[in-house]
């Protein structure tokens, strides 16, 4: 029967599933991914960080930088002025939008994370950037929102995401 929930899983169109072995063993489909691990019970835990120089979540990293000319989704580029500050960094929250860059209408955060194929398992714990009103100003590598600037408009900010690998322990 394990067998036959495995190739059921494999043939599913559903980009999430997991179903539980035996020896305490799940099986995780995420996309086009097979895992098999321990079970293990994950309790979910919230944080909101105030934004320092360097800030590390789980694997998360983002950090102040002085200057760079790299302009992709890992790179954040803020005007203070416009902003309410402090900044914080904190997990997303049901029904957490954006207005991305260049558009006049709202994204929902879960669409983002549908479209650029984040595991179901790691939504929860990914790093977002917010003011003060708890406005979202940055999906770090992932979108960038009406409050970033190009490099030839004014910004006094500058933050650079990156994601430290995991170490595989056999």
């Amino acid at each position: 029967s394990h067998i036959e929930s495995i190739i059921t899983i494999i043939d599913d169109k559903k980009p999430n599933i997991k179903i539980n072995l035996p020896q305490n063993k799940v099986m995780k489909k995420t996309y086009n991914n097979l895992k098999i691990e321990n079970n293990i019970i994950e309790k979910k835990i919230e944080y909101k960080l105030v934004l320092k120089n360097k800030n590390r979540m789980n694997n998360h990293i983002i950090e102040k930088i002085k200057d760079t000319e790299l302009d992709g989704n890992d790179i954040c580029r803020l005007n203070s002025k416009e902003l309410d500050l402090p900044l914080y960094i904190r997990q997303k929250q049901e029904k957490d939008y954006i207005v991305p860059k260049g558009m006049n209408g709202k994204k929902k955060i879960k669409e983002i994370f549908i479209e650029k194929k984040i595991p179901l398992e790691e939504r929860n714990g990914y790093p977002l950037l917010i003011d003060k009103n708890d406005n979202i100003l940055w999906v770090p590598n992932l979108k960038k929102t009406k409050f970033n600037k190009q490099k030839n408009e004014f910004y006094d900010i500058i933050l650079r995401y990156r994601k430290e690998e995991e170490k595989n322990e056999q």
